[in-house]
């Protein structure tokens, strides 16, 4: 990502559970990440997927625990 000169690193996740955990939410790394995330990647997903809102998170609540691209 830093080598694509990247300004913002998000992880867009879905869920298909038919429980609680069923919805989008998006991962961030940073402040920067989150407030881009909070103001205009979760509201649009939201909007076009008609998906409930699992909110935003930092990277550390992932299973991974990091963000990364696999290449």
């Amino acid at each position: 990502a830093n080598e694509a000169y990247c300004t913002h690193y998000l992880s867009i996740h879905t869920n298909g559970s038919t429980g609680r955990a069923s919805g989008v939410e998006v991962f961030y790394r940073d402040e920067a990440d989150k407030a881009f995330g909070r103001e205009l990647v979760l509201p649009s997903l939201v909007s076009a997927t008609g998906l409930r809102s699992r909110g935003l998170k930092h990277e550390s609540e992932s299973v991974r625990k990091r963000l990364a691209v696999f290449g």
